[in-house]
Formats: structure tokens, C-alpha cells, sequence
């Protein structure tokens, strides 16, 4: 699959979209994901979703779709699907309205 970088945005944007992104053939090698904050999913879905990419170096998502438990059931389950293997994140972008915040991870996530 050649898809490295997904951009989802809009009020379309919706569980069974996420649904059907995740199972993909493109997810499992995914490298770059930017969520809008007009999506339709809740942070549930959107954890089912990222779940199933767990090669992504770069995430991007709405500040009020992400929690600390959220990433550390994420990163667990990356470890999981990479055989034990530390989550590639190296950079994970919170966007509000008024703005994004942004880290670069020095260490892996988990």
C-alpha cells in the first residue's frame, strides 16, 4: 500500500469511516495521521481506529478527542501489534481552535 499520510476532516468524517480506514490495507503502514476537528467520531472510535496503525510516526489530533489514558491504551496496543516492539510516534500534535500545540517525543510513547 502506498498511502503514508491520511488527512480526515469533516462532518462526515463518521464511526463507520473510521471503521472502514482501519481496516484498510493501507493501516497497518500508515506513517502520518491528521484528525480534523470536525469529525463525527468520539475518542473511542478514534482509538479503535489508531489501533490499528501502529507503524505511524506522526500523529495529529483534536485536543478534546485525547486523553492520558487514551494514548497510554494506544501505545500498548502498538507495542502489541509490533511483537513487543516500542511505538514508532515521534510526534503528536494537540489542535484547538485557537491553535496547535506540538511535541516531539524523544523517548517512546508507553
Amino acid at each position: 500500500p502506498a498511502i503514508k499520510v491520511l488527512h480526515l476532516g469533516g462532518k462526515k468524517v463518521n464511526a463507520a469511516v473510521m471503521e472502514a480506514t482501519a481496516k484498510a490495507a493501507f493501516a497497518p503502514t500508515l506513517r502520518e495521521i491528521h484528525i480534523g476537528e470536525d469529525v463525527a467520531g468520539s475518542e473511542a472510535r478514534i482509538l479503535s481506529m489508531l489501533q490499528e496503525m501502529p507503524a505511524l510516526e506522526s500523529l495529529s489530533v483534536p485536543r478534546g478527542r485525547v486523553s492520558a489514558p487514551m494514548l497510554r491504551t494506544l501505545a500498548a496496543a502498538w507495542r502489541t501489534k509490533r511483537n513487543g516492539g516500542p511505538p514508532l510516534l515521534s510526534k503528536l500534535t494537540l489542535a484547538t481552535s485557537w491553535g496547535q500545540f506540538e511535541w516531539e517525543l524523544v523517548c517512546c510513547v508507553g
